[in-house]
């Protein structure tokens, strides 16, 4: 009866370029549903995958042409669910409530926003009667607004350095102004980008810099149950000074999870998302980073590991009462070859900082990691390894362009 229900469903899966799209159009296709992979890239690997019934190029998302495709596929196609990405949930914010019901997760527009805002999340926190509990484990944090909360040179010092300050898009007034994130590794130059960006930029996040390796602790809840958890620590990431893990394993640590629990319920997100951390090998401390309310890049982890997020999110939404997949999964490491575990090579043999020995290593690591059979590949699935094929036929034909 289940996979009668689930052939009988039809999802719309958006992005269908992104790595962690691909997870979703795979689990999804793994379980039975009807999967349409969806992208504005007519290159995107994941219309190629074979487990998209159908796959569509569609219009941009600032196009005009956006919503008429939208709408007809949702009713030539029978759309039961989609699948969105942030970008998606940005480009209808104006008319969240038309496509609410075709999106898993029991969420009101306000809520939905507030998450998807980095500077919303921190405020949340900031702003909680809970005797600061939300604010541990996470960086020192200013929310700035106008001049008169920017903080001083001694509150500046006291952050260390390297200082982030955060512009985010929901902030940011005018097409020409800077979005992102800024690193400044000295106080006056903390101090002159906030004060440029200032007239610019409604609310800017600055935050102190936590040191360790990028760790995350991902959650599906549906209607407020918690139907599954997972937790990955990254062995490299690109660069290797910190960014997408590239080979990354699972791991499990208890305190993170409820911290990561508590948080996102105090948030009431509902749905999946992944709870980004730094965490401290030498001194067992971590920090929460943020918030992604969304399929992460590094699902397929998850998938080689047996636990398929998307299918327990869908049957969820369609009320299949799906068994939650609360404990640890088996150890299984994944490996994002190219051109993200390349980038992790090259951003350590072009760092000066780093020794000789060091860049040698990384480099005859990025080539030996190729023969070892315990390591997965995010691209090189079961049944879908004509992906792989694709995304190194570009990754040559890009190097030596």
């Amino acid at each position: 009866m289940v996979l009668d229900v689930r052939q009988n469903k039809t999802i719309l899966v958006v992005e269908a370029q992104a790595l962690g799209m691909i997870g979703v159009i795979r689990g999804l296709g793994m379980a039975g549903y009807r999967v349409i992979a969806a992208s504005s890239d007519e290159q995107a690997l994941g219309l190629k995958s074979n487990f998209a019934t159908e796959s569509h190029v569609c219009p941009a998302y600032g196009r005009e042409q956006y919503f008429p495709w939208l709408d007809e596929v949702i009713s030539k196609k029978q759309i039961a669910a989609i699948v969105p990405s942030e970008s998606f949930l940005l480009a209808i914010h104006s008319s969240f409530s038309k496509y609410a019901h075709l999106m898993p997760g029991n969420m009101d527009k306000a809520t939905v926003y507030k998450c998807l805002c980095k500077t919303d999340v921190f405020s949340s926190f900031i702003e909680a009667e809970d005797d600061g509990f939300l604010v541990r484990n996470t960086p020192k944090t200013y929310i700035v607004t106008d001049a008169a909360s920017v903080p001083d040179e001694a509150q500046l010092t006291a952050m260390g350095l390297p200082i982030w300050i955060k512009l985010d898009e929901f902030y940011v007034q005018g097409e020409n102004c800077e979005r992102g994130v800024i690193r400044a590794d000295c106080i006056e130059d903390a101090t002159q980008a906030i004060l440029n960006h200032l007239p610019k930029v409604q609310k800017i996040l600055v935050q102190s810099h936590v040191k360790g390796v990028k760790t995350a602790v991902n959650l599906c809840l549906d209607r407020g149950k918690l139907l599954a958890r997972s937790e990955f620590i990254a062995t490299h990431e690109n660069p290797h000074t910190g960014g997408f893990a590239t080979l990354r394993h699972t791991w499990e640590n208890e305190e993170m999870f409820k911290d990561a629990l508590a948080k996102i319920r105090h948030l009431g997100w509902d749905g999946v998302a992944m709870m980004e951390y730094r965490w401290d090998r030498h001194t067992g401390e971590f920090n929460f980073i943020e918030l992604n309310a969304r399929y992460w890049g590094a699902l397929h982890l998850e998938l080689y590991a047996g636990k398929n997020f998307p299918q327990i999110q869908m049957d969820a939404f369609f009320d299949l009462d799906p068994e939650p997949r609360l404990k640890p999964e088996k150890f299984q490491s994944v490996r994002y070859a190219l051109p993200g575990d390349f980038g992790y090579m090259m951003s350590k043999v072009r760092d000066r900082n780093v020794a000789r020995t060091g860049r040698l290593m990384a480099f005859l690591g990025f080539l030996g990691l190729f023969l070892n059979p315990f390591i997965k590949s995010d691209l090189l699935f079961p049944g879908d390894r004509y992906l792989y094929g694709l995304q190194m036929k570009k990754f040559v034909r890009d190097l030596f362009r």
